[in-house]
């Protein structure tokens, strides 16, 4: 690795003491790594690091993310999973902690022969927020760059700046930078980046950080498919008119538009009508700088056959449609390690549900959906193998 100067660096350095671990990114990755840094510290007797997770979005859980919405006549609001709507469990090591989290009241079991088997209590986030338990998070942080301190080159400096006011978690990724926001420094003996790989590199690019050929192929290898998501709302009345999507609540489609929809209140998310429709990756990617009020009645529309209801006796009470770039990892980490080291000393690390273990199928060779079988519980994996690396060193 070698750095090269950048200028914009030099900015408001925090007169914070520097952190032990920072960690890029609130998922499922993130957050299991700060947990399980501060409980090997503790199980070994050992000083508890000061960790810090910073993210862009207004709070954690990443793609995990659930929206709520308030009802115009005030009571329970309305609340949609906009990413994976649940997730499935392989390992007996994640069986065990999501165990743990149902006997929290964070999640819930699905009824035996769903395709998807836990979901959260009140929106995947659920699970989420009972990872970040603990855990220090500084959310609407925007990293913008990570290099060598100048100062002292056994740390690592961040350029820091607010997320712009007022935008939902799904657009933050395609939002440009303000240059007029404030930029301040923060320090770190080690840095994890569990955010999306591409911005990821970014932030490294930012910095001046040069990774060797080879990583940097490997790295550049990961790819994710982006999705536009429509979220509707109906009356009681024009709730009871829409078509059962089934026990799952779910159903996804063999076409770009709509590809999956979801019925939050049969899935036991929300308490009022309320649907997400998503578009298929390549649809997304054609219209992905559509205008969100033109997209989102397209993708209503489109969903019609699926829901029931005519134009004139079902109408939406609320319609909006936001976009995320970073959907779900379609070509994952190419090598078997779980994390990436970018460098050894200071320690860089990269991790996150695109490190996989090499695994581009399933055992039967065929493709399976990274966000039902490899997402949540890959990125979980993930952190745990990062937070490995870590010990000792922090």
């Amino acid at each position: 690795m070698n750095t090269s100067e950048n200028p914009t660096l030099e900015s408001s350095r925090s007169t914070e003491e520097p952190f032990d671990v920072v960690i890029v990114g609130a998922g499922v990755a993130g957050l299991t790594l700060a947990s399980r840094l501060r409980e090997d510290a503790k199980a070994h007797g050992r000083p508890v690091p000061r960790v810090v997770v910073l993210d862009k979005g207004r709070s954690v859980g990443g793609r995990m993310g659930t929206r709520r919405l308030e009802w115009p006549e005030g009571g329970e609001p309305a609340r949609f999973d906009h990413g994976p709507p649940g997730f499935s469990v392989i390992t007996a090591a994640f069986r065990k902690l999501v165990e743990r989290a149902e006997a929290a009241g964070a999640v819930l079991p699905h009824p035996k022969g769903q395709r998807l088997h836990w979901r959260g209590r009140e929106g995947v986030r659920s699970f989420a927020a009972f990872l970040a338990e603990g855990v220090e998070v500084r959310s609407s942080t925007i990293v913008t760059a990570v290099r060598p301190d100048l100062a002292d080159p056994s740390l690592w400096s961040l350029a820091t700046t607010p997320a712009a006011p007022g935008l939902k978690a799904p657009d933050i990724s395609s939002a440009p930078l303000d240059p007029t926001a404030p930029v301040t420094t923060l320090r770190a003996r080690a840095v994890v980046l569990t955010c999306p790989v591409p911005q990821a590199l970014a932030i490294l690019e930012a910095g001046g950080v040069a990774l060797a050929s080879d990583l940097r192929a490997d790295l550049a290898v990961v790819s994710y498919e982006r999705s536009w998501v429509a979220l509707a709302t109906f009356n009681e009345q024009d709730g009871q008119r829409l078509a059962d999507l089934g026990p799952e609540g779910l159903v996804v489609v063999p076409e770009e538009l709509p590809h999956k929809l979801i019925d939050h209140r049969a899935r036991g998310v929300s308490p009022r009508p309320a649907y997400s429709i998503q578009a298929g990756a390549n649809w997304s990617m054609t219209h992905w700088d559509d205008p969100a009020d033109q997209v989102a009645p397209t993708l209503f529309q489109a969903a019609r056959p699926w829901l029931g209801g005519s134009e004139e006796e079902v109408k939406p009470v609320h319609l909006e449609a936001h976009r995320w770039k970073f959907a779900r990892v379609t070509v994952g980490f190419p090598r078997t390690e779980r994390y990436a080291t970018l460098n050894d000393a200071p320690p860089l690390l990269m991790a996150g549900d695109a490190f996989r273990g090499g695994a581009q199928a399933g055992p039967d060779g065929r493709s399976r959906d990274p966000e039902t079988i490899y997402g949540v519980e890959a990125a979980w994996l993930s952190g745990q193998a990062a937070a490995a690396a870590l010990e000792g060193r922090v």
